[in-house]
């Protein structure tokens, strides 16, 4: 314990770290290059509740805004990519859920009336 914050009893994984970060890069970036609003919407909200899998219909921009941006590289940066049933949660995901949301949160805060 450090200062009266106990510390966690794993290391924290140095490559699940960078991917979270890759991720949430990835995720602000198409919330405000590419995503609709009803699309941004749908992917922010899995920032407030549990889930094991991020599941997006067929017309979904994510996906294929993902593979022109990452290309083959999918599995370079440690996860598995889309598979029928979503993309899985795993760092990079959470990552780009994270980055989604902060981008619809903002967006959101600053078109509120005041």
């Amino acid at each position: 314990m450090l200062d009266g914050v106990e510390q966690a009893p794993h290391p924290i994984d140095p490559d699940a770290l960078e991917d979270y970060g890759i991720g949430y890069d990835l995720g602000a970036r198409w919330a405000a290059d590419r995503a609709s609003a009803d699309e941004l919407k749908a992917v922010a909200a899995y920032a407030h509740v549990s889930w094991f899998r991020l599941h997006l219909n067929v017309e979904h921009s994510l996906p294929s805004w993902l593979a022109a941006e990452l290309g083959h590289g999918w599995a370079g940066h440690g996860w598995a990519g889309l598979d029928q049933r979503g993309l899985r949660r795993e760092p990079l995901v959470e990552g780009l859920v994270a980055g989604a949301a902060s981008f619809h949160d903002s967006r959101s805060s600053r078109s509120r009336p005041r």
